[in-house]
């Protein structure tokens, strides 16, 4: 590593991180989590396990109100590539708040350059091809903007997804995820998606071992929408995430995309991929399906396209 690169690195961050100074929560914090609690519903949940109160972020690490320095290695749920406060992000942001934040969906030239950019580093054979749909400020608009499409492209309802999955917390989305915490208390949402097993090999569904069993998981998925007595009506589309974040970053075995591709393909069925969480470099590529080779039909995008935790789908 070069000094100068070495300076910049070490320029990012509050330099004394970790530090602590006071047993969290400390009295600031404390007085501000018990104000939330009143002031706030019930929907606030990482309060109830992390007792942080964030005043200032730089670069990887975090200053909370009471003068406590952490490393934020969850990068602020996976939003924060380029680091808290990073400068060159807050000029550049700086610079167009000065001329104008919102314009309908009329174009501007920072617009059409991020669509530029992102069709050119586009997984496979949508690079230079495809086209770019803002869906929002959320992972949840993205995913519901997809899957939308898939239903309007096949004039169909039902939306294939895996166990383990998490889409987003809008209505649709979350009817995506499997988790029954988040899902419960809002039953019943709309009745549209069938959940198939993930290749959670570590935990294999069929209690086989890989690469022995062949990724019998997807063939199931492949005999679900075959037979024709199994219940589940013609998908509109298939939604994965080419790697599980919320199901404890689950990486399926190398064969289990490309198998899902040709599934998809065989019967018709748009391959959405779900790169909201991996996406945007966070796995050393782009995208995490381009380690299998595997064009999605559609793909969401979040979370770290906004750099420094900006809102954007």
């Amino acid at each position: 590593m070069s000094l100068a690169y070495d300076e910049l690195f070490r320029n990012l961050h509050y330099l004394n991180a970790p530090n602590i100074v006071v047993t969290p929560p400390g009295p600031k914090a404390k007085a501000l989590l018990d104000r939330q609690s009143k002031l706030e519903g019930k929907a606030v949940l990482y309060p109830l396990y992390i007792p942080l109160v964030p005043e200032e972020g730089f670069g990887a690490t975090v200053r909370d109100v009471d003068g406590n320095v952490y490393i934020d290695f969850f990068a602020g749920i996976a939003v924060a590539n380029f680091g808290y406060s990073n400068p060159y992000v807050v000029e550049a942001v700086m610079n167009q708040l000065r001329k104008i934040v919102h314009t309908l969906d009329f174009p501007s030239e920072p617009r059409e350059e991020l669509a530029e950019k992102l069709i050119s580093i586009a997984p496979g054979e949508l690079k230079g091809e495809c086209k770019v749909l803002f869906g929002g400020p959320t992972g949840s608009d993205a995913v519901e903007s997809a899957v939308k499409l898939a239903k309007w492209i096949t004039n169909r309802r039902v939306i294939l997804t895996f166990e383990g999955s998490y889409h987003g917390q809008t209505a649709m989305a979350l009817n995506l995820s499997s988790g029954r915490t988040f899902k419960d208390p809002y039953i019943p949402l709309a009745p549209e998606a069938h959940f198939l097993p993930y290749p959670y090999c570590y935990r294999c569904p069929f209690k086989l071992q890989h690469p022995e069993c062949n990724t019998v998981c997807v063939d199931y998925v492949e005999h679900l929408i075959e037979d024709p007595y199994s219940g589940i009506p013609s998908p509109a589309a298939i939604i994965v995430e080419p790697i599980q974040g919320e199901g404890g970053i689950i990486v399926p075995p190398p064969e289990f995309l490309p198998k899902l591709r040709r599934i998809a393909e065989k019967y018709g069925i748009p391959l959405i991929i779900d790169e909201i969480q991996s996406g945007m470099g966070r796995t050393g590529r782009w995208f995490a399906c381009e380690y299998s080779g595997v064009t999605p039909d559609i793909m969401t995008i979040s979370k770290a396209i906004g750099g420094i935790g900006l809102p954007l789908s």
